[in-house]
């Protein structure tokens, strides 16, 4: 295993990494300050932004205090106008303009700033795909390390798009004892990392039905709707379609548990391959997902999600602590060769 978190990701080339909470007080924000400090000792130009908003001053369910977003100096980052107001002003951050990023949000207009000495910082405004892949592109041209805050408690089908790869934040909060926490890691992680599809004329010809709102159905080459354009596919639809061994199902926007369970409890169903365009998409358990596989069911996805690291926090605020130490140590076992860290121990 590497001997840090951020050499975890730069050993293995990733540039824009999300780092991914499964939970709230899973330890999110902890690990991104971890990861920028550590960036900012070794001299890199580091650039910051979030899919949603960290850095509040108290947790919304809580109302206990989170820890901040800690910005190094030099640091390049994404948030809006009023946001980065309120934080000069009580002198906790400078913040220099680079650019109007033409985002609209209801906590402001998103720009993009600079801080020449650092400080505490609020993230907001990634919430528009056109406006991501711009910001993106913007970032990556001036940064060494590019890191995005995200969680899945608000899926966002940004994260394939923005990232090379992400860091979970797991930990006490989503299980109510050691087992339980390692196990829905695991199953989230097997979710998250759906296989991707080949290339050939079969992935064109599935893009160019997602990039244009459609559900398809590909034989042989021959494409038919699935669904009228930019409608979704419903259990229903799914029960009556015409299958046979071999078929592809493109499918636009969530596949859900009912859309799951439409083809797990048909007696006719051949061997066929469903396709969604990332794992964010996919609300199904693993359970379903075996169910599937089982009646010779393939999903891919056409963006796989490279999970770089998991990180731990072994404190629930609302309810019971686990063992640090026994906690990294089952999940290190259970998930090897995934690197696995309690960020708060070195």
């Amino acid at each position: 295993m590497s001997e840090h978190l951020l050499d975890a990701i730069l050993d293995t080339g990733l540039r824009a990494v999300g780092v991914i909470g499964m939970a709230k007080n899973a330890g999110k924000t902890t690990a991104l300050n971890h990861l920028l400090a550590e960036a900012s000792r070794r001299n890199m130009k580091i650039a910051a932004a979030s899919i949603g908003r960290d850095g509040e001053e108290y947790d919304s369910v809580t109302l206990k205090k989170k820890p901040r977003v800690m910005l190094p100096p030099g640091s390049i980052f994404v948030t809006t106008d009023r946001l980065a107001r309120r934080q000069v002003a009580a002198g906790k951050l400078d913040a220099e303009v680079l650019e109007d990023l033409e985002l609209n949000t209801v906590i402001g207009r998103v720009y993009l700033f600079r801080t020449a000495g650092g400080g505490e910082a609020e993230l907001a405004g990634l919430n528009r795909i056109s406006g991501m892949m711009k910001i993106r592109r913007r970032m990556l041209d001036e940064s060494d390390l590019f890191l995005i805050d995200g969680a899945l408690d608000r899926r966002s089908s940004a994260v394939p798009s923005l990232t090379d790869g992400i860091v979970l934040s797991t930990g006490a909060v989503v299980g109510r004892d050691i087992e339980s926490v390692v196990r829905t890691t695991q199953e989230t992680i097997t979710l998250l990392t759906l296989p991707e599809m080949a290339p050939g004329p079969d992935r064109e010809t599935a893009e160019r039905a997602l990039e244009g709102g459609r559900s398809v159905h590909l034989r042989g080459g021959t494409t038919a709707p699935l669904s009228a354009e930019e409608e979704l596919l419903s259990p229903a639809q799914l029960k009556e379609i015409g299958l046979q061994e071999g078929d592809l199902l493109v499918i636009r926007g969530a596949f859900t548990e009912s859309l799951a369970e439409a083809l797990i409890y048909r007696r006719d169903i051949p061997p066929i391959t469903l396709i969604v365009k990332d794992s964010t998409r996919v609300f199904v358990t693993l359970r379903s997902l075996r169910l599937l596989e089982s009646r010779n069911i393939r999903l891919l996805v056409m963006h796989h999600l490279r999970v770089a690291a998991v990180t731990v926090n072994p404190h629930n605020p609302l309810g019971a602590d686990l063992d640090k130490d026994e906690l990294v140590k089952a999940l290190r076992k259970k998930l090897a060769p995934l690197p696995v860290w309690d960020v708060e121990s070195y």
